[in-house]
């Protein structure tokens, strides 16, 4: 199973309803506010999927995380 973070919005909404799935990928997605994704990716690597800000993306290459 792989977890994924995304906000509530048009570019995922078609795998948050299923309507578009991967063969042999059970993907549990989750739900919240992009601030909040962002955190938790940068701090803890908590999903195995999740949206990521450009800048935060950058500073943490930039940090060799």
């Amino acid at each position: 199973m792989l977890m994924a973070a995304f906000g509530d919005n048009e570019q995922t909404c078609m795998l948050r309803k299923g309507t578009i799935r991967s063969e042999g990928i059970d993907l549990k997605i989750i739900i919240m506010k992009p601030i909040e994704i962002f955190h938790r990716m940068s701090r803890f690597t908590e999903f195995d999927v999740s949206e990521m800000s450009m800048g935060t993306h950058c500073h943490l290459l930039g940090a060799g995380v």
